[in-house]
C-alpha cells in the first residue's frame, strides 16, 4: 500500500489500515488502532463549497453528507453511513441526479470544505460575541515583551516585530505589554504621550494580594469592555498607529530594576501572562487574536515563578521534579493551566518565544501553547536565526483563489488595495474538531495540542480512555498546515458476540464479530471547523472507510499485516510514550517500549523454536524494530543531559508534527555528499551546470569518510560535517590556486550543495532548525556522533586505514545489531 499518496489526499495515516473484528483481537495486535490526521493538508487545493454542509437529522450523529452515503435518486433521500438514518434532501437539492451529483457526493471528495461568512455561520447556531460583531476582517496581536534581557537581544525583538508589522493586513489590531519586575500595559490609543497602566509584579510574598490578583480583578481595574469603547485605548489598527507604534517600540529600554548581587533579575512572567489574558478577555473575547510572549529568562517573582531570585538556588532538574524536591513546580503548572483554560474559553491563541542560555520555565508554561494551539519556539538568544526565521514564518501568507477574491471584494469594498494583492495570512483561529464513527468503531481519545470540549451526547465514545478521551469533540485553537492530531480508536464488538448487551451498536457489532465480519467497512468522519484570517467560517470534512478482517483466519491475518504502516505506528507509539511521561507518575518508558516491541514481534514473526537463524519478519514490519531502537535512544525517552525545558520543547513539537517529520525526530536522516567521479570532456560542461545531490546513507559510524560531507537532519538541528581532507581543502581554498587552473572548480559546488539543502529545509520548517557546521574530530561533531549507531565493528573495517584514525566511539548504548540479536533471541525462545 502507498500510504504517502493516501496521506496527500485526505491527510490521514493509519497504524493499521485493516482492523480486526473484535476488541480482544485488537488488544492482541499490540500497536493501538491510531489515525494521524492533518486537518489543513492541501489547504489551497481542496474543493470548497459556498453553502452550508448537509447534516444527518439524528441528534446523536449529525454526520455530514459524504461519498460513502447511499442515495435514493428517485425519492431524493440519502442514508447516513454512520448511523444508517434515512434523510431527505432539502429543496435546493431537487436538481440532483446520477449525472448531476452535488460536489460532496463525488468519489474524489472524501475531503471537502464549506466556507461561509462568519455572520451567516453564527446565525446557524454558533455563539456570536460583541467583539466579532465589529466585523474586523483581520486578527489582533498582543505583543508581550520581556525587558530584563541584554540590550542587543531587546533590539532584535523590536526589529523582528517592526519587520512583521509591514507584512500584516492594515486592519489588524495590535497592542503592547512590557514586563520586568513590573508589568506595563501601553495605552497606544493615547497620542499625547507614552502612557501605561502598571501592575506590580513582586506580590508573591503577600498572600492576600496574591489571592485577589485574578483575571476578573484585572479586568475590573482596566475598566475596559467592548461596549464602552475602551478597546481603542489598548488596541489600534496598524493603518492608524504604525508610525506611533514603531516609535513606542524604539522607546522601550532595558528594565531599570537591576539585579541584586548574586541574584537573578526580578522577572514577573506569570503576572504578564495573567494581565495579557485579562486584557484580551475584556477587549476581544471570542475574536481572532494571538498573545505573543517573548521571554528571556525564568520568572523569579509573582505568581507562576519557577525559581527563587538567589543564584544559590538552582533551577529544577528532572530528578528534582521526579522526587518532589521542586516546590515551585506544581504551583506554577496549576497557575499556567488555569490561564490556558481562560484562553481556550476566549478563543485566543498563546505563543511563547523563549530564548535564553539558561532555563526559562517552559516546562511549566508549555500547557498554554498546547491547550490553545499556539507555537513554542526555544532558542539560545533572540539574535539567532532560529528565532528570526521562526517568528517570520509564523506570518506566512498565500494567495486566495480568484473566485474567493471576488467574493471577498464584494463583502469588503472599502479595502480595494489589500484585495488586489490577493494574499491572506495562512494562520487559522478558533479551531475545533469532532469525530463521528459508524457503530463498529469507538473513539478512545486524542493525543495532540488540544483541549477537551466534553461532548458526551454521542454514541461513538469509548470507555477505554487513551490520550485525552471521554469526549468526541476537542478544541484545537490555532491551526497550521502541518498541525497533525493523533486519534485512538477501539473496536466496539466484544470477543463473544453473544455477550453483547444494551446500546444501539450491538446489532452491527455482533454481525461484525461473526464470520460475516470479513470485507465489511466501518467509517470515521473528521469535522474540523475554524475561522480563517480573513474572517470566514470554514468547515472541513474528511470521511474515510476502514476495512475489517477476521485475524483468526489466515486470509484475514495476511490482510491485516499487509495494511500495517510501520512509520505511522512508530510515531503513534512515540506520541503515546510522551503522553504517558507527561501524565503518569514515574513511567518506565524504556520497559514499556521494549515490551510492546517484543509482543508485536512474537505475534507476527515466523521462526523455528530455539533457532535464531530461522527468525523472519513480514516485509511490512521489517523496519519497525529499527524505529523502536532509535526511539529508545531519542530525546523523547532519554532525558539525561536534557533540561526539563528542552524535554518539554521536544515533546510539544512531536505532538504537532506529521508522520514524516515525527519519524525524522525519531530516526534522523543522513545524507552524504561525495566527490563526483571524473567525467569525460564531452560531459564536462553538463557536470559544471548540474547540481550535486546528496545520497541518503545509513546512520552508521562507517558512513563517515575523510573525503565526504555529511548532512544530518534531526528536525531540531541540521548538522553539516566535513571530513578531514575536505576540511583541509576548504581551508586552503583549493579552487583558487592558479597552479591547478579550473581542475577543482567543482569543489566549491560540493561545499555549497549541503548549505543549499539546509537553506531549503530551514525555509519550509517550523520552528526553524538550528544549523551547525563542524569538522571531523572537532568538538561540535558530537551532534553527529550522538545520533549514529554505535557499532565500531563496521567503522573499523570501512573507516580505518594506515593514515587514518579508526574513529572509535565509546558509548553505553548497544548497537543496532546487538539489539536485534537480543530481540530475535527473545522471540524464538518465548515459551522457555
Amino acid at each position: 500500500m502507498n500510504f504517502e499518496e493516501a496521506e496527500k489526499i485526505d491527510g490521514v495515516r493509519l497504524s493499521w489500515n485493516v482492523w480486526p473484528t473484535t476488541r480482544l483481537e485488537q488488544v492482541k495486535m499490540v500497536v493501538p488502532l491510531g489515525i494521524m490526521y492533518t486537518p489543513l493538508i492541501n489547504q489551497q487545493e481542496c474543493y470548497r463549497c459556498d453553502y452550508p454542509p448537509l447534516k444527518c437529522r439524528k441528534d446523536t450523529c449529525q454526520a455530514i453528507l459524504s461519498p460513502w452515503s447511499e442515495v435514493d435518486w428517485v425519492n431524493k433521500l440519502w442514508v447516513c453511513p454512520l448511523c444508517l438514518t434515512r434523510n431527505a434532501f432539502p429543496p435546493s437539492y431537487n436538481h440532483i441526479s446520477p449525472q448531476n451529483m452535488p460536489s460532496e457526493l463525488d468519489q474524489n471528495s472524501t475531503t471537502i470544505e464549506y466556507e461561509q461568512p462568519l455572520i451567516a455561520a453564527q446565525q446557524q447556531g454558533q455563539a456570536a460575541t460583541a467583539a466579532v460583531q465589529q466585523q474586523q476582517s483581520s486578527p489582533a496581536f498582543l505583543f508581550v515583551i520581556d525587558t530584563t534581557i541584554p540590550e542587543n537581544e531587546l533590539e532584535a525583538i523590536k526589529a523582528s516585530i517592526e519587520q512583521t508589522l509591514t507584512l500584516l493586513p492594515e486592519d489588524c489590531l495590535i497592542g503592547l505589554i512590557t514586563f520586568g519586575k513590573h508589568v506595563s500595559v501601553h495605552e497606544i490609543g493615547y497620542s499625547a504621550c507614552n502612557k501605561c497602566v502598571v501592575f506590580r509584579g513582586d506580590i508573591h510574598n503577600d498572600e492576600e494580594k496574591l489571592k485577589n490578583f485574578t483575571v476578573d480583578r484585572i479586568k475590573h481595574l482596566l475598566e475596559v469592555t467592548p461596549s464602552n469603547g475602551g478597546i481603542s485605548r489598548f488596541f489600534q489598527p496598524i493603518s492608524e498607529i504604525l508610525n506611533e507604534f514603531t516609535e513606542m517600540l524604539e522607546d522601550i529600554n532595558v528594565d531599570a530594576w537591576r539585579a541584586a548581587r548574586a541574584c537573578r533579575p526580578d522577572k514577573c512572567t506569570g503576572v504578564a501572562a495573567l494581565v495579557s489574558v485579562a486584557l484580551m478577555e475584556s477587549c476581544l473575547q471570542g475574536y481572532n487574536a494571538r498573545i505573543m510572549l517573548f521571554s528571556g529568562g525564568a520568572p523569579t517573582v509573582g505568581p507562576g515563578r519557577v525559581v527563587e531570585s538567589s543564584l544559590a538556588v538552582h533551577l529544577r532538574a528532572h530528578k528534582e521534579i521526579k522526587k518532589g524536591k521542586a516546590p515551585l513546580y506544581e504551583p506554577a503548572c496549576k497557575f499556567y493551566a488555569a490561564l490556558s483554560n481562560r484562553c481556550v474559553s476566549n478563543a485566543h491563541i498563546f505563543d511563547i518565544f523563549a530564548c535564553s542560555l539558561d532555563q526559562l520555565g517552559v516546562a511549566e508554561q508549555r500547557i498554554m501553547c498546547d491547550n490553545t494551539g499556539g507555537c513554542l519556539v526555544l532558542s539560545d538568544t533572540f539574535t539567532t536565526s532560529v528565532f528570526e526565521e521562526s517568528f517570520g514564518g509564523l506570518f506566512y501568507s498565500y494567495s486566495l483563489p480568484q473566485d474567493e477574491v471576488e467574493e471577498y471584494k464584494e463583502e469588503n469594498e472599502a479595502e480595494e488595495e489589500q484585495y488586489n494583492e490577493q494574499s491572506v495570512l495562512a494562520m487559522c483561529f478558533n479551531g475545533e474538531i469532532k469525530i463521528r464513527t459508524s457503530r463498529q468503531i469507538k473513539v478512545a481519545g486524542c493525543i495532540g495540542a488540544v483541549s477537551s470540549m466534553n461532548e458526551t451526547n454521542t454514541n461513538c465514545i469509548s470507555q477505554n480512555e487513551c490520550g485525552l478521551g471521554l469526549t468526541s469533540k476537542w478544541s484545537i485553537g490555532g491551526l497550521f498546515s502541518t498541525t497533525t492530531l493523533c486519534f485512538m480508536f477501539d473496536v466496539a464488538a466484544n470477543d463473544d458476540s453473544s455477550n453483547s448487551s444494551g446500546g444501539g451498536s450491538n446489532d452491527s457489532s455482533s454481525s461484525l464479530a461473526g464470520n460475516k465480519g470479513d470485507g465489511e467497512y466501518g467509517y470515521v468522519q473528521f469535522v474540523t471547523t475554524y475561522t480563517s484570517s480573513y474572517n470566514t467560517a470554514i468547515t472541513r470534512v474528511t470521511t474515510i472507510g476502514i476495512q475489517f478482517a477476521n485475524p483468526l483466519k489466515k486470509a484475514g491475518l495476511d490482510l491485516i499485516i499487509s495494511g500495517f504502516d510501520q512509520e505511522a505506528a512508530a510515531v503513534i507509539l512515540a506520541r503515546l510514550a510522551t503522553y504517558k511521561a507527561d501524565t503518569e507518575f514515574e513511567p518506565d518508558l524504556l520497559r514499556w517500549v521494549d515490551n510492546n516491541l517484543i509482543k508485536l514481534v512474537q505475534k507476527y514473526c515466523s521462526y523455528t523454536a530455539s533457532d535464531i537463524s530461522s527468525f523472519k519478519l513480514p516485509r511490512e514490519l521489517l523496519l519497525f524494530p529499527q524505529f523502536m531502537y532509535y526511539l529508545r535512544r531519542s530525546q523523547f525517552i532519554q532525558v539525561f543531559n536534557y533540561s526539563p525545558d528542552e524535554t518539554a520543547f521536544f515533546r510539544t513539537t512531536l505532538i504537532r508534527e506529521n508522520v514524516s517529520n515525527g519519524l525524522t525526530m525519531i530516526q534522523p536522516l543522513l545524507h552524504a555528499y561525495d566527490i563526483p567521479p571524473p567525467s569525460d570532456e564531452a560531459d564536462e560542461q553538463e557536470t559544471e551546470t548540474a547540481d550535486i545531490v546528496g545520497e541518503e546513507v545509513l546512520l552508521e559510524l562507517s558512513s563517515r569518510h575523510p573525503e565526504r560531507i555529511l548532512l544530518l537532519d534531526t528536525f531540531f538541528h541540521l548538522v553539516i560535517w566535513y571530513g578531514r581532507k575536505i576540511a583541509k581543502w576548504r581551508n586552503d581554498k583549493i579552487w583558487l590556486h592558479e597552479e591547478y587552473g579550473h581542475e577543482y572548480a567543482w569543489f566549491k559546488k560540493l561545499l555549497l550543495a549541503p548549505k543549499k539543502e539546509c537553506i531549503h529545509r530551514m525555509s519550509t520548517r517550523f520552528p526553524c532548525p538550528n544549523l551547525i557546521e563542524c569538522d571531523e574530530n572537532s568538538g561540535q561533531q558530537r551532534f553527529l556522533i550522538a545520533k549514529l549507531n554505535p557499532d565500531n565493528t563496521k567503522a573499523e573495517q570501512q573507516y580505518g586505514g594506515d593514515e587514518q584514525t579508526t574513529g572509535d566511539v565509546w558509548s553505553d548504548d548497544v548497537s543496532l545489531k546487538v539489539f536485534m540479536d537480543h530481540l530475535k533471541k527473545l522471540a524464538v525462545n518465548q515459551n522457555q
